[in-house]
């Protein structure tokens, strides 16, 4: 996918920025994500994926800004109306060490004990993980694969799927943690 339909698929023109970008995506992955989407939204789940990658590799993570060459698409099909402008929910940035595995296999892994995993996006390193009751609050964690240093980073995000407060970021991480496999 090119810059310019992966701009269309997210609702946003060449002058997003990252939060604009990042935003955007967790607001339409959170209505067509498959396990809380009907069948014909849910499809939509896997574009919303693939924009976002696109835009992520295009801006190296969100520090470059999109070059001139993204120009909006003119594909009817990537025109969407722009999206309000959503803000970002405080993070939590942890390293993590799990020996000789797959960081983002050890991810999905260990958040399987959490909740429903999916997607997963290994290329552009991003695990999903929608929490559900008894334990939590129907919410979201949004887990982001980074390096740092040569160490791995995950940035976790997380957001309520309902009217109630979504669970300690704190405690869901911690959770996490518990459950990563161990090489």
């Amino acid at each position: 996918m090119d810059v310019a339909r992966a701009l269309g698929v997210l609702g946003l023109d060449t002058t997003a920025s990252w939060d604009d970008i990042r935003g955007a995506y967790r607001r339409l992955i959170r209505t067509h994500h498959p396990d809380v989407a009907d069948v014909t939204r849910a499809a939509r789940a896997t574009d919303i994926t693939e924009a976002y990658a696109t835009l992520e590799r295009a801006t190296a993570g969100g520090r470059d800004p999109l070059g001139p060459s993204a120009r909006p698409s003119t594909d009817p099909r990537s025109q969407r109306p722009r999206s309000a402008r959503v803000s970002s929910v405080p993070a939590k940035t942890v390293t993590l060490d799990v020996g000789g595995l797959d960081v983002v296999d050890a991810l999905a892994q260990g958040a399987a004990a959490l909740g429903r995993v999916g997607p997963v996006d290994r290329e552009s390193g991003i695990v999903i993980v929608t929490l559900g009751p008894p334990r939590w609050t129907p919410s979201q964690l949004l887990a982001e694969v980074g390096s740092t240093g040569g160490r791995a980073t995950v940035e976790f995000t997380l957001e309520s799927l309902g009217r109630d407060a979504a669970p300690s970021i704190e405690a869901v991480v911690s959770e996490l943690a518990r459950n990563l496999p161990r090489a």
